[in-house]
């Protein structure tokens, strides 16, 4: 989780390609070639919109998370 986001990866699609740790850092980075979730704190929503965005193969879904109703 992030902030307003709930981070959701597509590992098997990952292919390597690493633009998800240079957009985000400190929030993604490869593990056998894939893509995996650091622990929190995590880049601001901006990197993590951007690293979204430059992932070839849309393996990061950034999920709204849903206010509760009180």
């Amino acid at each position: 989780m992030a902030g307003k986001f709930n981070i959701r990866l597509d590992r098997p699609r990952c292919i390597g390609a690493e633009n998800c740790a240079r957009y985000a850092p400190a929030t993604f980075d490869l593990e056998d070639g894939q893509v995996v979730l650091l622990p929190e704190p995590h880049d601001n929503e901006a990197a993590l919109r951007a690293a979204a965005a430059a992932c070839p193969m849309q393996v990061i879904h950034l999920e709204p998370l849903k206010e509760n109703a009180s």
